[in-house]
């Protein structure tokens, strides 16, 4: 894991299909990182380096300083360009700006972590709809809001907080965290095979299980998906 960024790197960024650049990121910014072990800043940071990510990692706080050997970034507008992929520690309702400030850096997607959306009444889907124009505005892919994560083992892409769980062929796509960690579980402790993907489609603002059923198609590591589904809006 590096937390620099070479010269190079935003040709390379540019030049990768978007859901490359989202699913196989070579660089992750942490937005809301924290030094507080029971915050998702701290965990996620900390995961992607127990995970042996190979890419670069930015962990991004208005403080600054250092965490777990890494630099702060004190601001998504002082990130390299080139970034891929942001995951939002943050509260729900910071999502719509800082969407839009990843969008201003070149970013291909976005994480979204927070609960408070189009599930938890009108105030929270009026705050969906604002982030997904945000999304729209600013040209960057959504994962969630309200979602479990992102999972590549191979690539040590850990958005999950996953533990102990084998690398493999069989790719895992559902709309509940609990579901996507007992699925992984299960195919660890009791097949001979292992885990290539993890998504959580959360409320699907965005990238759903159709579009990621169709990326999976073509991802040389996955061999089979399994999916929880409680509802398809595009079948």
């Amino acid at each position: 894991m590096d937390s620099g960024i070479s010269a190079t790197d935003d040709r390379v960024a540019a030049d990768r299909p978007t859901l490359d650049r989202i699913f196989e990121p070579a660089s992750i910014a942490v937005l809301g990182a924290s030094a507080d072990p029971a915050k998702r800043g701290d965990q996620i940071v900390r995961a992607l380096t127990e995970s042996d990510f190979a890419g670069h990692v930015y962990p991004v706080n208005p403080r600054g300083g250092e965490l777990l050997g890494l630099a702060m970034v004190t601001s998504v507008e002082e990130l390299p360009d080139g970034v891929d992929l942001a995951v939002l520690c943050t509260p729900a309702e910071s999502a719509p700006d800082l969407v839009r400030a990843c969008g201003a850096r070149g970013l291909a997607g976005v994480v979204v972590l927070a609960v408070g959306f189009g599930e938890s009444g009108m105030a929270g889907r009026e705050l969906e709809e604002r982030l997904g124009a945000a999304a729209r505005d600013a040209g960057v892919r959504v994962i969630g809001p309200n979602t479990s994560g992102l999972l590549n083992l191979e690539r040590g892409v850990n958005l999950v907080g996953a533990r102990d769980v084998r690398a493999g062929g069989m790719a895992v796509l559902v709309q509940s965290g609990n579901m996507a960690l007992a699925l992984m579980t299960e195919v660890t402790e009791r097949s001979w095979d292992g885990i290539s993907i993890s998504l959580g489609v959360g409320n699907e603002l965005d990238l759903g299980f159709a579009e990621a059923l169709g990326y999976l198609e073509g991802h040389e590591e996955t061999r089979a998906v399994l999916a929880y589904v409680e509802g398809l809006r595009d079948a």
